[in-house]
C-alpha cells in the first residue's frame, strides 16, 4: 500500500461535521442567547421600576422633612385651614395656601405653599419638590393644632409607564 493510499483511507475515516449537524447546533444557540436576553431585559425593567420607586420614595421623603420644617414655624390658629376642612392643591390647577408664622420665629412672617402645572412644588419661591401629582392638607376638630398632609409624586418611565408613589404624615403645629 502506498502512501498516498493510506492518507485517502484516513481521511475518510475522519468524520466531520455536516452542514445539517452545524445549523442544529447554531439554531440551539441561538434559542439559548434569545431566552437569555428575554430574561435579561425583564430583569433589567424590574432594576428599572425599582430604582424608580427608591427615586420617587426618596424625593418624598425630602419633600417632607422640607415642608414639615416650614409648617411647623405655624401657629395653630393662625392658619389658613379651618378644624375639619381640608384643601387638595392638583397639578392642573394652581392653587396656594397661605400659613402665618409665630411672632417668635425669626425670618418669614408668612409663607406660600403653591403646586404648579408642571408638578414643582414651591414654598416661598423656592421649589422644594418635583414631580408632585397631589398634595392635600386636612386638619381634624377633634386635634386643630395637627395637619395631616397626603403628598403623591409620579415619574414616567419607559413610554406610557407611570409609577407613582404616595406618603401621608402629621405635622404638630405652634400652640
Amino acid at each position: 500500500m502506498k502512501f498516498t493510499q493510506k492518507i485517502r483511507i484516513k481521511i475518510k475515516e475522519q468524520s466531520g461535521m455536516t452542514l445539517a449537524e452545524i445549523m442544529v447546533v447554531m439554531g440551539i444557540f441561538v434559542i439559548l442567547t434569545a431566552g437569555m436576553l428575554m430574561v435579561f431585559n425583564t430583569y433589567a425593567d424590574y432594576w428599572n421600576v425599582n430604582r424608580t420607586k427608591v427615586e420617587l420614595q426618596q424625593d418624598l421623603r425630602l419633600a417632607m422633612i422640607r415642608l414639615s420644617s416650614d409648617l411647623r414655624r405655624a401657629v395653630a390658629g393662625t392658619i389658613d385651614l379651618p378644624a375639619g376642612s381640608s384643601i387638595e392643591l392638583n397639578e392642573n390647577n394652581q392653587m396656594t395656601f397661605d400659613v402665618r408664622v409665630a411672632s417668635q420665629v425669626p425670618g418669614w412672617s408668612s409663607f406660600t405653599i403653591m403646586l404648579d402645572d408642571q408638578g414643582r412644588l414651591w414654598c416661598n419661591e423656592k421649589i422644594i419638590a418635583y414631580n408632585v401629582k397631589h398634595l392635600g392638607f386636612s386638619r381634624e376638630s377633634a386635634q386643630p393644632s395637627i395637619i395631616n398632609v397626603d403628598f403623591e409624586m409620579e415619574k414616567s418611565r419607559g413610554g406610557n409607564r407611570t409609577i407613582a408613589r404616595n406618603l401621608d404624615f402629621s405635622i404638630q403645629l405652634r400652640n
